[in-house]
């Protein structure tokens, strides 16, 4: 089975907790999905700040 590669870009942590749970637990490698956040949170632009 070949993995998808999905990217996403980062929320605020929050909003992001079910995201690294899911891939900490495997529930996205057991898909064959693998997630990558194109940026870290800190380094989002300053006009998406909260």
């Amino acid at each position: 089975m070949s993995t998808s590669i999905v990217n996403i870009s980062p929320n605020n942590p929050v909003f992001d907790l079910p995201i690294y749970v899911a891939r900490d637990e495997g529930l996205f490698a057991d898909a064959g999905i693998e997630v990558r956040f194109q940026a870290k949170y800190s380094e989002r632009r300053p006009s998406d700040a909260d």
